[in-house]
């Protein structure tokens, strides 16, 4: 018999089986007929035996989720302890337990990154739906930031790179007979089908009325079938194995290398012998030759992962040549870098890996290998595959792609399935991928500015034994309309620009830069309280008490600068949305100051003292609209010291980041080559 064990070794070619041979699960007959014994089941045969080993295996974490962890873990280890010294400080300074309660209140809330965590899960989930839209199945929520990690990516030939179906791309006539009418009659002829006939099918159909005499199936041995009808003999195979014409050998050869079958068509003048063997006198009539179907949407997809850096390898159980062949018609660069396997010594293993693109005869174990060399050399590495051999290399993977019509087993263990074998649809989870990690890069950046910027001013506070001196609400205008409608805002905008470095180098860096800048004008605050009042602590207090709402202007400004530097490139989407935004602030800031820019207890406690009703309060509230109150009475001396405060810290925030980012090769947000198209 002929079997195909394409699902157990990735090669396509039909293995013969002679009688004592082994049949192995997951692999069928093409030709002939047997009796077999079944002497391995469940998990025992060979089948399972690879699946076993794939258990050892753990699924990939996602480092954006782990980095978002770690970053909140640490806040949450100094949180508490800082938020105990805030309240011992204050209580230590006269100050009543309820007033010192709500300062290290106030400084723990400041502190925690409140839905950082949920903002990134509904991004990612966010993705996950929209890959559905386009048949594409995501096994687990991080699996979209995986691929759209990865540099190296590697691919299967059949079923991956080709649809698992054959083409007649030629016929060469000779001119003897008539093509069509004999090809129909012998294709038939046979009850059973293989992907050759089947191509010849597709081109030429079948034809049942010429009476059959005798058939002899298609063997390996002798790489060609035949047929006897009233008319004479007809035998379909190999060329090699039919004529000596060394023109007709010559053309076959030629299309070997590059990667095409040749069948022969002759008509033999003679009977099918009893032993399986024909006539040597024989006539051509035909050469067909036939190529594995590449998929429409490979090349396209080939090209767009060679201009976003990516580097693929092919990884295929089949023959090197035709391998190569089909790498050449996919687009893939360096696909004349070729191995081949079967002849590799493991000592060899790792240069050749490196330094070579295309890999034939490779078995499951060399596949696995592959994949544990990229990753030793620090590639990040995707790969797709449909059958069980390719289960221990995609379990070794940073991120499995399996397609809809490979085997279950793949599809159990891979991580992202393309419902619709498409593809085209593995760009699209790349740019699902980069959208999510650049925005939420974004998106965490404007979180941590708000964090950094309390740790600062707390462990000032309490160094230089002052009150802490501000509210949750002075922090409002950045808590709702940056960290809280924009973060979102932005983590849902599509991106296809590339990720850059490391998650937690960027976020930390840019945040902990930001939140100093935040922190900068309540730094001149505090000097310059000290220089008006001495060392006088309960002077510096009462002074600073008084300055908040200049200190909340210094910050609401700060906090938009950020939000700038953070937008940068500005696409559409971002430069309208920090224009709305900012409108939205000012109006708001026109409107009611007093609710954004003091600190609420006071605020709050001098309506109620003035008005004895809550519609009393709020009519004072109505009523205050647009006032403009806070503003007015605003000194010249405070609206000289929010313009002096905003202007150094500016300039000082743009060194300081300039050179930061320089440092840690932070280029997320400001180069060029990163705009979206």
């Amino acid at each position: 018999v002929d079997v195909n064990e394409a699902l157990l070794t990735g090669e396509s070619t039909a293995v013969k089986k002679k009688t004592g041979d082994e049949l192995f699960a997951a692999a069928f007959i093409i030709s002939g007929a047997c009796t077999a014994r079944a002497d391995k089941i469940g998990n025992n045969t060979y089948i399972q035996s690879i699946e076993s080993k794939a258990k050892g295996f753990k699924k990939p974490k996602s480092k954006l989720m782990e980095s978002i962890s770690r970053i909140i873990k640490f806040l949450t280890i100094i949180v508490v302890p800082i938020g105990i010294l805030i309240f011992w400080n204050t209580l230590i300074h006269g100050e009543e337990p309820t007033k010192a309660l709500l300062a290290g209140g106030t400084s723990i809330v400041g502190m925690i990154p409140c839905g950082m965590m949920l903002l990134s899960s509904l991004a990612m989930a966010t993705g996950v739906i929209k890959l559905s839209n386009k048949k594409t199945l995501v096994q687990d929520l991080y699996s979209v930031e995986s691929l759209s990690r990865i540099d190296t990516l590697c691919l299967d030939k059949t079923g991956t790179l080709t649809d698992g179906t054959m083409t007649v791309e030629k016929t060469i006539e000779f001119g003897v007979m008539d093509v069509d009418s004999i090809i129909k009659a012998y294709l038939g002829a046979f009850k059973t089908e293989n992907q050759t006939s089947l191509a010849l099918i597709k081109k030429y159909g079948q034809n049942y009325d010429k009476k059959v005499i005798n058939v002899l199936e298609f063997s390996s041995a002798r790489k060609y079938s035949a047929v006897e009808f009233e008319d004479g003999v007809y035998a379909l195979g190999a060329p090699e194995f039919l004529v000596n014409d060394e023109d007709i050998l010559a053309k076959a050869e030629d299309a070997a290398k590059h990667g095409i079958r040749s069948v022969l068509l002759v008509k033999v003048n003679g009977k099918i012998y009893d032993d399986g063997t024909l006539s040597k006198r024989r006539s051509p009539i035909a050469l067909f030759l036939i190529r594995d179907n590449i998929r429409t949407e490979v090349r396209p997809t080939m090209e767009w992962f060679a201009e976003n850096d990516v580097d693929i390898k092919v990884i295929s159980g089949d023959n090197p040549s035709t391998v190569s062949y089909i790498a050449k018609q996919s687009g893939i660069k360096n696909w004349d870098k070729v191995v081949d396997m079967s002849t590799v010594d493991e000592k060899d293993l790792e240069e050749l890996v490196i330094k070579n693109s295309i890999f034939g005869r490779v078995s499951p174990e060399q596949k696995a290998q592959i994949v544990d060399i990229l990753k030793k050399n620090e590639r990040t590495v995707g790969i797709t595959g449909d059958g069980i051999n390719d289960i221990l290399a995609m379990k070794k993977s940073d991120c499995a792609v399996a397609l809809e019509n490979g085997v279950p087993a793949t599809k159990n263990i891979a991580n992202i399935v393309l419902m619709d074998s498409n593809f085209s649809n593995m760009k699209e989870a790349v740019l699902e991928g980069r959208r999510v990690v650049n925005n939420i890069q974004r998106s965490t950046t404007l979180f941590l500015m708000k964090d950094f910027f309390f740790m600062f001013m707390s462990i000032f506070s309490i160094l230089i034994g002052v009150n802490f001196p501000i509210e949750t609400s002075v922090m409002s205008v950045i808590n709702i309309f940056i960290t809280g409608v924009t973060s979102f805002l932005i983590a849902l905008e599509p991106s296809s620009a590339r990720i850059s470095g490391s998650f937690m180098k960027n976020v930390l860096g840019k945040g902990i830069v930001a939140g100093a800048f935040l922190f900068t004008p309540g730094l001149f605050l505090f000097i310059y309280a000290f220089i008006k009042c001495g060392i006088n602590i309960a002077a510096v207090n009462e002074f600073i008490a008084n300055w908040v709402p200049i200190l909340a202007i210094c910050i609401t400004v700060a906090g938009y600068v950020v939000f700038f530097n953070v937008s940068k490139p500005f696409t559409r989407y971002r430069r309208w949305l920090f224009g709305i935004v900012l409108a939205i602030t000012i109006v708001v800031l026109l409107a009611v100051p007093e609710l954004f820019l003091n600190n609420s207890t006071v605020y709050w406690g001098e309506m109620f003292s003035k008005h004895d009703t809550f519609k009393e309060v709020l009519e004072a509230i109505i009523g205050g609209i647009f006032s403009l109150r806070i503003y007015r009475d605003f000194t010249k001396e405070q609206w000289l010291m929010v313009g002096i405060f905003t202007g150094i810290s500016f300039i000082l925030y743009r060194v300081v980041d300039y050179f930061v980012s320089r440092f840690l090769n932070i280029t997320m947000f400001n180069e060029h080559r990163f705009i979206d198209k």
